[in-house]
C-alpha cells in the first residue's frame, strides 16, 4: 500500500494513514519539478512522432 500520493493540481502530499502525516514530512517540490520535465520531453516525442513519414 503507499503512504502518500502527491496532488498535482494542489501541488501537496497527501497521507493516506494520518499517523505518519504527523511523523515525517515530504516536500512535493523536487517531485513536481521531475514531472515537468518529463511532461515537456513527452510533448516533444509527441510532435516529432506526428510529424515523421510512414514507410509503406
Amino acid at each position: 500500500d503507499e503512504l502518500f500520493s502527491v496532488e498535482l493540481k494542489k501541488r501537496e502530499a497527501v497521507w493516506r494513514l494520518p499517523e505518519f502525516g504527523n511523523f515525517a514530512h515530504f516536500d512535493p517540490q523536487n517531485g513536481l519539478a521531475s514531472i515537468a520535465v518529463i511532461k515537456a520531453h513527452l510533448d516533444v516525442l509527441v510532435e516529432r512522432s506526428n510529424r515523421t513519414r510512414a514507410t509503406n
